[in-house]
């Protein structure tokens, strides 16, 4: 996840440079593309510095343990107890 979130943040990031850069070119600056070069850069940014492996595999594991936990407490279906001779 963490590889798929850092290429598409340099895609858009080179999307965007490419159209500013092409908009000035053209002399017609319009700022949306520098405004979105400045927000993937952002999201660049955070994929490198705060998403980590270890910060993700806490609400990881504790997902993961409370719907294991949900599994246990879930009744079996009416076919399976009409099977072994309960009402």
């Amino acid at each position: 996840m963490r590889t798929m979130g850092l290429i598409l943040s340099g895609l858009g990031s080179g999307a965007c440079l490419a159209a500013g850069l092409w908009n000035a070119h053209t002399g017609d600056v319009k700022m949306y593309s520098w405004i979105c070069l400045a927000a993937d850069l952002m999201f660049l940014a955070w994929w490198i510095f705060v998403i980590k492996p270890a910060w993700v595999s806490v609400p990881a594991v504790a997902y993961a343990e409370r719907l294991l936990e949900s599994i246990e407490n879930i009744p079996q279906s009416r076919k399976g107890s009409a099977e072994k001779g309960d009402p």
